[in-house]
């Protein structure tokens, strides 16, 4: 887990703002599992709420693909927007 990405975290787990909050994971590197595993071992420790239906690994290592390019991309597009209605949904369950 990166630097920035722990001090971050360092930050909410001290608050009663994060805990059961629902999150939705973006892991944009197939290969970076190791760090998906890491990070969801600490945020459910920190008792975050993760959406695993919401969550998803879309392919953006080594493809140069800017804002528009993703949202061009059917595939990637598709996937991030099932994982943001999921995402959604839950959020308005817990209302």
């Amino acid at each position: 887990m990166s630097g920035p990405m722990k001090n971050a975290l360092d930050w909410l787990v001290s608050g009663v703002e994060f805990p059961y909050k629902p999150i939705m994971l973006v892991n944009t590197s197939s290969r970076a599992f190791h760090a998906l595993n890491a990070l969801i071992e600490v945020i459910t420790t920190m008792s975050g709420d993760i959406i695993e239906s919401a969550s998803v690994t879309i392919p953006l290592l080594s493809s140069e693909l800017d804002a528009d390019g993703i949202l061009q991309n059917r595939e990637i597009s598709a996937v991030l927007s099932h994982g943001l209605k999921e995402f959604c949904q839950r959020i308005e369950a817990k209302r």
